[in-house]
Order: C-alpha cells, then structure tokens, then sequence
C-alpha cells in the first residue's frame, strides 16, 4: 500500500493525503524487519504504519479458531480466508506468533526498537506501530513495548479484544483505540474520553458501504449519541494526524463557509 498510496498522491489527487499500512502476516514474511525497511523506502515515503499479524494473527477471532466457527469447519474457513495455509510445509505454524508466556517474543521487541529509529524515505516521516489481530494481552504487550520505543500506537481491535481493566491500563500508555463501524460506540467514546480514540471504518467490503461513506454514517450514528462536533473533530481529524506526525487538522476557508 506504500506503492499505492504514492500512486494516488502522484497521479490522481496530489493534495490527497493517503498512506500506506502493512501487517505482518506470512505474505510479507511475518515478523520480518527487511519487509519493513523495504515498506519505509518505496517512494514517497507514504508507507507509515506497520500493523502487527492480521490475518495470520493468533487472534481468537482469526479464521482458524473455533469463536464463531462451526466445528469441523476450521479447514472451511482456512481455504476461504488463507489459501496460503495449505501450500505451507507439513509442520508449519498456521499462524504468526508475537508472544509466549505473557511476553512478546524477542523478535518483535527488536522490530518495534528499529521501528522507532526508521525515517521513510523523500517524505522524512515517522511509522507508526498497529496491533494487529491480538488478544487483549498481546494488544497491551505491543503498546507498552511500543510507547517506551516512543512511537505513537494503535490498536483497531480494541473495542472487543480489552476488558474494560485493560482498556483502562491501554489509554493510560498514551496510545490510540479505533473504533469501526462495527464497534461504534458512544459510551466509549464519553467513558476513556475523544482524545484516545481515532475513528476508522474497517468499510469497503463488497457487503458494506465505501469508507467516505462509512465515516459519514458513523459521525451522523454519533451526534444522533450525544458526541459533540470537538469531539468529533478530534476522532476524526486531530488523532489521526497525530498518530501520522501531520501538523494538526485546521478548517480551510471553504470547509468554514460550507
């Protein structure tokens, strides 16, 4: 997505900031520091956030666990979401690992060190760290990791996978939860406060609408909630910019007259 988001910016709508996101999954060699660098160095340098594994996460949700899977199934699911898993060599872990015994694994803490160090190329950014398909442990794990490496973190599954004891802790480290349109949720929103929050869609799917659409949804559900138009701007716009390192989000002349 580095290479596309320097396409849109390049050849379509050059005032369209668009940036790219890679996680860690088997397609790019899982925990895998060459694919990385690589990702800061594409032109442009509009790569800007790596995610932990998604697909290939050990989430309890991913397409090999029994949480909303029929058993029996898992194969099923295994051939629809990850064809790949069946092209591995016998033996091979279905799933790229980020921790063990409650500690993330000696791999991942040097990745998110030389993260912290990495400069993209031509744009001279800072990347961002994202946790991926995790459990609630493993979300807090990265962040903490993450934050003490000084780099701005977020979490797209933090809606469902922390308890509200985790969530508490997670908000503390400074990071950012997303909320998507499939975890709106006003009382979150008003409970850990707008300024941890960044509002993004997971939209775009053949079964749900285009993300310009989406966010348009979601910020109408909100004020229908009671979320006022600062705190909206702020999930919106000022969280978002400060997890990329842009300068802070200020309407132009034309959005103020609109």
């Amino acid at each position: 997505s580095a290479a596309a988001a320097y396409l849109v910016r390049a050849h379509v709508e050059p005032t369209l900031e668009v940036f790219g996101r890679m996680p860690l999954n088997f397609t790019v060699g899982g925990i895998n520091v060459a694919a990385v660098d690589e990702f800061t160095q594409v032109q442009g340098g509009w790569g800007r956030i790596i995610e932990m594994p998604t697909m290939d996460g050990p989430c309890p949700c991913g397409p090999d666990k029994t949480r909303d899977i029929p058993p029996g199934s898992e194969g099923d699911q295994l051939a629809y979401n990850r064809r790949w898993a069946f092209l591995m060599p016998p033996g091979s872990p279905k799933t790229v690992a980020i921790s063990k015994d409650h500690e993330l694994l000696p791999e991942v803490k040097r990745l998110i060190g030389l993260m912290a160090k990495m400069v993209t190329v031509d744009s001279s950014g800072r990347v961002a760290l994202a946790t991926g398909h995790s459990t609630g442990e493993e979300d807090l794990l990265v962040a903490r990791e993450g934050r003490k490496a000084g780099l701005q973190v977020t979490c797209p599954h933090c809606i469902g996978d922390l308890n509200p004891t985790q969530m508490a802790e997670y908000v503390k480290l400074g990071a950012f939860m997303e909320m998507r349109h499939n975890s709106l949720n006003a009382d979150v929103v008003q409970r850990v406060g707008a300024e941890h929050i960044i509002i993004s869609t997971d939209c775009g799917f053949m079964n749900n609408p285009y993300p310009p659409d989406c966010m348009a949804i979601m910020a109408q559900k909100l004020r229908a909630k009671g979320i006022t138009e600062p705190q909206i701007d702020m999930m919106f716009k000022d969280n978002p910019a400060k997890l990329l390192g842009l300068p802070p989000w200020r309407p132009t002349v034309a959005a103020v007259r609109n």
